[in-house]
């Protein structure tokens, strides 16, 4: 399970099970390549920058209307430099969200109105909060949770969220069907639908371009 925010709702926000005890104030510079359709982005936050190397992720971005590609870009790609990295990013009425790894550390961006609840209160992150910042990068390591899924087989008591104890457990249920695939349907309800302005297939994908390199990163150990 994901420490990742499911819905802007306020809704799903009061029901946020996370604390993020650090967040970093983050700026994202974005050019295009040779091949106008990738991407390469700076990320620097907390003095640290990652150039992320990244292209459409066409097989999710099919499922979107033309109207919809217009407004939502589903990208994927690497961290340049670093081998076993992955980075899967949306680009969404030009802000970007999404979690990048750099084979240790797991780092999220997301927009500050989907944080604020969950922020533990030091003077530096109330700061960041506080500034014009539209978004914030912070780490998985920084992520205490306060409740796990029932299906979780890696110590469900766990207050820190373990990104390399998800990638095991994975490991473990997709040895036994490796080779197989299965067809998912995602539904969501008119509440969902309304919390993401009638536009709940957007949002899913979004959240689906994430979840999908868990699953084939397990499916290939």
């Amino acid at each position: 399970m994901l420490p990742l925010a499911q819905s802007q709702s306020h809704q799903e926000i009061a029901h946020d099970h996370r604390v993020i005890n650090k967040i970093s104030a983050l700026t994202i510079n974005a050019t295009h390549t040779a091949n106008q359709s990738d991407f390469d982005i700076d990320v620097s936050a907390g003095g640290n920058t990652f150039t992320l190397l990244l292209r459409p992720n066409v097989k999710l971005t099919k499922l979107l209307t033309e109207k919809q590609q217009r407004n939502v870009t589903l990208l994927k790609g690497n961290i340049k430099g670093i081998p076993n990295s992955w980075a899967r990013l949306s680009l969404k009425s030009g802000h970007y969200t999404g979690v990048f790894y750099d084979g240790t550390e797991l780092y999220f961006i997301e927009p500050k109105t989907s944080i604020s609840k969950v922020v533990k209160g030091d003077s530096r992150n109330l700061l960041i909060l506080e500034n014009d910042t539209e978004q914030v990068l912070y780490k998985a390591s920084d992520v205490e949770m306060n409740a796990s899924c029932a299906l979780e087989i890696h110590n469900p008591q766990a207050k820190t969220f373990d990104y390399s104890a998800l990638q095991d457990e994975l490991s473990s249920m997709t040895a036994s069907i490796a080779g197989r695939s299965i067809n998912l349907k995602i539904m969501a309800d008119t509440e969902f639908n309304s919390a993401n302005n009638n536009d709940a297939l957007s949002r899913m994908l979004i959240e689906m371009n994430v979840v999908q390199v868990d699953f084939c990163r397990a499916s290939k150990r």
